[in-house]
């Protein structure tokens, strides 16, 4: 309805790409090609043009493995990643909250690109389903939370059409509590489609069994049977 408000946004978000997040725009797209050039998906070159890559990589694997986005029937995406299976603390040793803030921009503008081009083709939006899968996690460390809220609220104004339901998945109960309370960290476009769920992912012992046809295939059931 605020036409005002709606251009202001819309040339927040111009600046930003133009400017401070330029790099970030130039790298999602070379790194759109190099993954796709063989006509399905690398990841490992997908993850080889994010920023920092050379020190965020030992931690979560060098072809991003604890991170992978996934092809719902639909045409949606779904971005998935293990947090119990990064070593933050050791991570947040190596780089820097806003380091790592860009690295989730670079995946949020990557998986924005995949999004562009399919809803061209299709006629229709499309958005991400995040899913967090937080089974045998005893916590975050803060520098790491810090730098996973600050690029949702970012991601929030940026590509304000793309975020679909954020799914908490698998949380220890005391853990539950906590992220909870650190639900209004948030952004409130986020907040309000947050959801605590148990069961996907409850079985796989390592994201890269994702790769597997039978295990990616059962997760996607799994998860639309959740958002049905």
């Amino acid at each position: 309805g605020d036409v005002d408000a709606m251009e202001a946004a819309a040339r927040e978000v111009l600046a930003w790409r133009a400017g401070e997040g330029a790099p970030i725009v130039a790298a999602a797209a070379a790194a759109l090609a190099d993954a796709t050039a063989s006509g399905g998906w690398d990841n490992a070159a997908a993850f080889a043009k994010a920023p920092h890559a050379d020190r965020i990589g030992p931690f979560i694997g060098a072809d991003g493995a604890q991170i992978f986005t996934l092809a719902r029937a639909s045409g949606d995406l779904v971005y998935v990643i293990r947090a119990s299976a990064i070593d933050d603390k050791a991570l947040m040793e190596a780089v820097s909250e806003a380091e790592l803030s860009a690295f989730f921009l670079y995946v949020k503008e990557l998986n924005f690109l995949v999004c562009d081009a399919r809803a061209r083709a299709a006629g229709e939006l499309r958005t991400v389903v995040t899913a967090n899968d937080l089974s045998g996690s005893s916590g975050l460390d803060k520098r790491f939370q810090a730098a996973l809220s600050g690029s949702s609220k970012t991601a929030a104004k940026l590509y304000p059409a793309l975020g679909g339901p954020t799914l908490l998945l698998n949380l220890p109960k005391l853990l539950a509590l906590l992220v909870k309370l650190l639900q209004p960290l948030f952004p409130k476009a986020v907040q309000k489609k947050i959801r605590f769920e148990s069961g996907p992912l409850a079985d796989v012992a390592d994201l890269r069994e994702l790769r597997d046809a039978p295990t990616r295939a059962q997760f996607l059931g799994e998860l639309a049977a959740l958002l049905a």
